[in-house]
């Protein structure tokens, strides 16, 4: 009985539970449109953003585009708050889904904990719990659980208080799953309550937001009607000012003529003025070949000094090499003394009785030869360091030179600045400009009258004309430019005197004649424009051709100076290396035949005491004590020859130091020296570079200065005020173009101004 109604119990929790998963999943269904809604109206939103994003990047200005940005701001808000929505509602429905899957373990467990009891019980038991399971169930207030009877009976049924336990908790776990249920539902009930308020007011202020446009739209209409009243009159006025552009047309064909006599009178001040370059130039070239005269001469007096120093070193070498006489008197009394040892053993053989004395005889003698020995070695010793001091003192007198040489170099750097400073002053007039032009042609006559291959100058000037170049291109564009405008010009003529052909027959002919006149002169200047403009561009080109010459040369002549000087300077390393290697042999040998004398001369006198006593001439004791006395004498170190060879090493390692010391420094000043030339000719390189470029702007400020002095100056002003009038941006554009014809603007100008005009035209629209 008590597993039947626990049974039923169950089975009423299962469908309660049932009933609220279909509730929840009802409202998830309910929500999850609303959200595709949502994502699908975010997603055209989207679209459509994108669209007008991209229509407003081709025609909005720079306020418009920062209002762009805003709003893809604010839609990247709402799409993030949507998102952290989305994120909710999944957690909760993870949550749902955790405590369904529990309830449905619970109830899995409890359903085959059944079908085992009623395996065990039979059909019987079946039928009768299916009967108090529909009578339990209609009774309004039973337990379901059958917890009482279940109290009652456990004293009876062991078994039943365990079921009961599992019972209870299969409870617990679905009672806490119907929690969190029920909270997330509560959940879900708030967000859909948050979700209608946000609708509501956005709603509101999307109506707000109708009102204001509508209003904006009405304002709008006004200020269009306003607009194209505005514009008719402004094109009523255009059409006064085109007809007042064509009696300033007409009055221009007047103004031509003054034109054309401005111009013949500049064609005569250009070719005064080209004369006068041209004796600037020649001046400059005797200026440069001066200069060049005065290096070549220098360069000459300093080849020979190095030539001189070279032969010196090369004496020193020679003298060094060859062997020095003592040298040679030494090896000679060697020998004598290996013959008088080999003339005394025999007679100290022949003749024993007299060894002693002939011993005491022979070591006063070898001590009165290895005295003289050290005397000589001494005296050698100071040979060489005589040797050591006429080389220190040539070695000053080869500093002596290089140091000549680099005041020298000084100097030359100093003429080349001098001749430099010639172009320094950026801010002269035409006349200083012209002096150095002169001088500098006068400086390349006389470097070509003293040069070994002396070159047509003159030729040289006029060879090899560059038909590209920019000045060429600048005044073929003023030229189609004046062309343009004169055509226009004319057009405009022809216009105007068609409409008056009716009323003046007789003007129309009179102003084609003067027409064809102007044609005439117009050609006649064009020919002049282009001559001038050839020989211009030969004198750059032989200017600019010289200029290189002239650094090439400079160039060789540092490289070489350079590599000169790292000759030497190896040349001079190299011969301390081989005398420090020769005074070093030289003392090895010396201590070699020191060594050999005293070992050959104790050798001798030891076998020439045990000879006697083998004879037994003398007694033991006193041939001992003669032989230790004369051993100490011959081991005895001479006196002074440790200090001689002391101070000798002393005075080699001073002299030493000291080279190594004065190569540093000369090291130092010679990359010192090798820096500034370096420097000197990089910097010597931007100055002519930038004269160049200073005297081709002069040169173009003068041309546009002198043909701005024929500009009209009452067109000019009739063009800038109508250009200051004008609100048509097409027509401050051609107006800016003829500003610029007339006052001859530079390229680089034209350009600035137009880019910055377009600038402004584009924020005013």
């Amino acid at each position: 009985m008590l597993n039947l109604a626990t049974d039923s119990r169950f089975r009423q929790i299962r469908s309660v539970i049932w009933q609220n998963t279909r509730d929840v999943a009802s409202d998830n269904t309910h929500q999850h449109p609303r959200r595709d809604l949502t994502s699908s109206s975010s997603s055209h939103v989207m679209i459509t953003a994108t669209l007008k994003h991209d229509m407003d990047l081709e025609r909005a200005s720079r306020g418009e585009l920062l209002r762009t940005i805003e709003q893809q701001k604010e839609l990247l808000d709402k799409r993030e708050q949507k998102l952290r929505d989305l994120i909710g509602a999944y957690k909760g429905v993870v949550k749902e889904k955790e405590a369904l899957e529990a309830s449905v373990k619970v109830l899995s467990q409890g359903q085959k904990s059944r079908d085992q009891q009623e395996v065990r019980k039979g059909p019987a038991s079946d039928s009768q719990g299916s009967d108090r399971e529909s009578e339990e169930g209609a009774r309004p207030g039973s337990d379901p659980l059958n917890v009482s009877k279940a109290e009652d009976d456990a004293g009876g049924d062991f078994p039943s208080q365990g079921r009961l336990s599992e019972l209870q908790s299969q409870v617990e776990t679905l009672s806490g799953s119907l929690l969190t249920l029920t909270t997330q539902k509560s959940k879900l009930e708030a967000s859909y309550i948050a979700d209608k308020k946000s609708l509501k007011q956005e709603n509101e202020e999307l109506q707000k937001k109708c009102e204001t446009l509508s209003q904006k739209i009405d304002s709008l209409q006004k200020d269009l009607a306003s607009q194209t009243q505005e514009w008719r009159g402004r094109v009523r006025g255009q059409q006064l000012e085109r007809e007042k552009e064509q009696t300033d047309h007409a009055l221009m064909l007047r103004e031509l003529q003054k034109l054309l006599g401005q111009e013949r009178a500049l064609r005569e001040e250009l070719e005064t003025k080209n004369e006068e370059l041209s004796f600037s130039l020649r001046e400059q070239e005797q200026v440069v070949r001066d200069v060049l005269s005065r290096q070549d001469t220098e360069t000459a007096q300093l080849r020979q000094d190095l030539a001189e120093a070279r032969t010196m070193l090369k004496s020193e070498r020679t003298k060094s090499l060859q062997p020095s006489p003592q040298l040679i008197n030494l090896q000679k009394e060697a020998e004598e003394l290996k013959a008088q040892h080999s003339i005394l053993l025999q007679e100290d053989r022949a003749r024993v009785s007299e060894s002693e004395l002939k011993a005491r005889a022979f070591g006063e003698q070898c001590e009165a030869r290895i005295a003289e020995l050290e005397s000589r070695i001494s005296e050698l010793s100071e040979t060489v360091g005589n040797y050591e001091r006429q080389r220190y003192q040539d070695q000053q007198n080869i500093q002596r030179y290089k140091d000549r040489v680099s005041q020298l170099e000084q100097d030359n750097s100093a003429l080349c600045e001098r001749s430099r400073s010639y172009g320094e002053d950026e801010g002269g007039n035409m006349a200083e400009i012209i002096e150095r032009l002169q001088r500098v042609k006068l400086q390349l006559k006389n470097a070509n009258t003293q040069a070994d291959h002396p070159v047509n100058i003159e030729e040289l000037l006029l060879d090899g004309v560059c038909s590209e170049h920019p000045q060429v291109v600048k005044y073929r564009d003023e030229l189609e430019q004046v062309r343009e405008e004169f055509e226009r010009y004319r057009l405009r003529a022809q216009s105007v005197l068609k409409n008056k052909k009716e009323h003046s027959p007789n003007q129309e002919e009179v102003l084609r004649d003067h027409v064809t006149e102007l044609r005439e002169k117009i050609r006649g200047l064009h020919v002049q424009h282009e001559d001038e403009l050839a020989h211009y561009r030969q004198r750059e080109e032989s200017l600019r051709k010289s200029l290189l010459n002239l650094q090439d040369k400079h160039k060789q002549e540092a490289l070489q100076q350079t590599a000169e000087h790292q000759s030497q300077l190896q040349e001079l390393e190299e011969e301390m290396r081989r005398q420090r290697d020769r005074t070093v042999s030289l003392l090895a040998e010396k201590e070699r035949e020191i060594e050999l004398l005293r070992a050959t001369s104790t050798q001798h006198i030891q076998a020439v005491y045990r000879s006697n006593l083998e004879m037994g001439g003398a007694s033991s004791e006193r041939q001992t004590s003669e032989d230790e006395a004369v051993t100490r004498l011959l081991s005895m170190p001479p006196g002074g020859q440790g200090e001689t060879t002391l101070l000798y090493f002393a005075q080699e390692q001073a002299r030493k130091d000291v080279e190594i010391s004065a190569l540093r420094k000369q090291k130092r000043e010679i990359e010192i020296t090798l820096r500034d030339l370096q420097v000197s000719s990089s910097g010597k390189q931007e100055a002519l570079y930038e004269e160049i470029d200073s005297l081709k702007e002069e040169i173009r400020k003068l041309g546009r200065s002198i043909s701005r002095e024929g500009a009209n100056l009452e067109y000019l002003k009739n063009v800038t005020y109508k250009f200051l009038i004008c609100h048509d941006p097409v027509g401050k554009q051609q107006m800016l173009n003829a500003i610029t014809t007339i006052l001859q603007f530079s390229p680089q100008e034209k350009s600035s101004v137009q880019s910055l005009n377009k600038h402004w035209w584009s924020a005013t629209s």
